[in-house]
């Protein structure tokens, strides 16, 4: 969930240089007034994954007026394969 704090409307985004091609991003809705709240949502291409990747991905959040390290979110990924039930 994303909260837009700020006076003006709010487009957020992902770095897409830095975002790898299995991974996408979107805001519901996508354009945030203020005040108001959006969820993020990243979606996963298993077909697109290369043989070796990391467990957790840090994408780099556009559409804010911060630093790097304070607009980037941590995406996980989770093998249920080796998940026990």
């Amino acid at each position: 969930m994303c909260m837009n704090a700020g006076d003006v409307p709010l487009s957020i985004g992902a770095d897409a240089g830095l975002l790898p091609p299995f991974l996408s991003l979107r805001c519901e809705p996508e354009v945030i007034p203020p005040g108001g709240e959006a969820d993020i949502v990243v979606a996963f291409d298993p077909e697109a994954v290369p043989m070796r990747m990391l467990s957790v991905i840090p994408v780099v959040l556009t559409g804010m007026d911060l630093p790097p390290s304070q607009r980037t979110i941590r995406v996980e990924i989770i093998d249920e394969t080796n998940i026990r039930r």
